[in-house]
């Protein structure tokens, strides 16, 4: 049997496909090389996985990043504000303190 095409094989169902394997493999000898490459395909399949976990880990990690910058920045905002206010209010009691010893 001549093996099908790349066209042919994308055509094929899951299915399909998985009942062709199944029939070869009753007449197919396999080698190390089919056990190794098995073992390293499920080594990256691991590594893949932990990667993406890592990768959600640190973008949880980032989110909760941006939203402490956030309060911070509105902290920050609210301590400038109060330190105006406070300049404001200490320049008018030395105005006043001053208004008052003039007269």
């Amino acid at each position: 049997m001549m093996a099908p095409t790349y066209e042919e094989v994308m055509a094929l169902t899951d299915e399909e496909l998985q009942e062709r394997y199944n029939v070869a493999t009753k007449r197919t000898v396999v080698g190390t090389g089919y056990y190794w490459d098995e073992i390293v395909r499920r080594r990256a399949e691991k590594q893949t996985d932990r990667m993406i976990d890592v990768t959600e880990r640190m973008n949880s990690s980032s989110d909760r990043m941006l939203a402490i910058t956030v309060q911070i920045k509105s902290a920050t905002n609210i301590m400038m504000w109060a330190a105006i206010v406070s300049a404001v209010a200490s320049f008018a009691a030395v105005f006043i303190a001053i208004q008052s010893s003039c007269h």
